[in-house]
């Protein structure tokens, strides 16, 4: 887990020194074989934060995926190229392959955000209710293992009384021992 959330660090400093080589390129006079390194430049800043947009959530780091969500849509909103922008400078600072495609980036982390804590949400409620049925049943088995000792009753039709006959029996062996006896 550790190498994962390294691996987002890591991939994030990339996408922001990419984006400051954006900037750079578009607010300073710069040579020709610069050119060649914006396809590039514009691909490491849209799929670099998709993929921490996308990695921050599933690792449980919500607070920060909220954090690139609001970066990420106030990039947009301040310095991308078409509506909506709030940009008052002259120079862009996204190109516009930046300003159109940042909204993927966008959408990523802000679905995998709504994702993810919904189906933890979800499955953290079904674990819930597994314990307190688990709970139920145990409390329940404990309850009828205790009154059910107390509560146990022969059936009638199980318990047999002494025949009349072996009574009688053993009074007229009583009788005849005692006669004997005495005679």
């Amino acid at each position: 887990m550790r190498i994962l959330v390294w691996t987002c660090r890591v991939i994030l400093t990339v996408v922001v020194l990419a984006f400051a080589a954006t900037v750079f390129y578009m607010t300073h006079d710069v040579d020709d074989h610069f050119d060649s390194a914006m396809p590039a430049l514009n691909l490491v800043t849209v799929i670099g934060a998709s993929l921490v947009g996308l990695t921050w959530p599933i690792t449980r780091r919500y607070w920060h995926s909220l954090a690139l969500l609001i970066a990420l849509v106030g990039v947009r909103i301040l310095y991308g190229g078409e509506s909506p922008s709030l940009s008052t400078l002259d120079t862009e600072l996204l190109t516009p392959w930046q300003s159109n495609y940042i909204w993927i980036a966008i959408g990523v982390t802000g679905l995998s955000l709504i994702v993810t804590i919904t189906w933890r949400a979800v499955a953290g409620d079904k674990a819930v209710r597994a314990i307190r049925e688990a709970a139920a049943g145990t409390t329940a088995a404990q309850t009828v293992t205790a009154v059910q000792p107390a509560q146990v009753v022969m059936p009638a039709a199980t318990v047999e009384p002494p025949a009349p006959a072996v009574v009688e029996e053993a009074d007229k062996e009583d009788d005849s021992e005692a006669d004997q006896k005495s005679g």
